[in-house]
């Protein structure tokens, strides 16, 4: 693949990637970090990727990965001030204006659900990501993809009964 190629691929993507990039790690900070690294990653080990058809799920396997590395850092890593902890932000507001679009309700009520959740929602309804393919980016059973998408379902639904927005069709 040249590099051309290659830099409007990442530039066709790469919304998607900081959203679910910030949905894993949380802050934008990380999740910018963790932009650039799979993006030098992936550039590096361009001659393992099969298919160009499969480039979006093949960057997005990347990303998930080099999101937890960041994740299992910041869990070793402990505050040099046993009274002082770094600051943590809220999910909700990690979004910018450029990323929510016109249901940007739901989303602020998805980035309230577990980890788990945000990741299998956003990948499949944002992103549009099969749950074959998902599962492989997330390296977990396809089973435990549909599982936690119609937990994830129930609980948006709730989630909106609970503040009054009425049923949540498709749910």
């Amino acid at each position: 693949m040249k590099k051309e190629t290659f830099c409007r691929y990442i530039r066709q993507y790469e919304t998607d990637m900081f959203r679910f990039a910030k949905s894993i790690v949380g802050t934008q900070a990380d999740g910018e970090d963790a932009m650039q690294e799979s993006i030098l990653k992936a550039y590096e080990k361009i001659d393992t990727l099969r298919s160009r058809r499969k480039f979006k799920a093949w960057i997005f396997q990347i990303l998930a990965n080099e999101c937890y590395q960041i994740l299992r850092n910041r869990k070793r890593q402990e505050p040099t001030d046993p009274f002082e902890f770094p600051e943590q932000e809220h999910s909700s507001d990690y979004w910018t204006e450029d990323m929510v679009s016109e249901d940007g309700e739901i989303l602020s009520y998805i980035l309230r659900m577990p980890k788990q959740h945000q990741e299998v929602l956003i990948l499949y309804y944002y992103d549009e990501f099969s749950t074959k393919e998902i599962a492989k980016i997330l390296d977990i059973p396809q089973g435990t993809v549909k599982s936690r998408l119609a937990r994830g379902r129930k609980q948006l639904k709730d989630l909106l009964e609970m503040e009054g927005e009425g049923a949540y069709e498709g749910a």
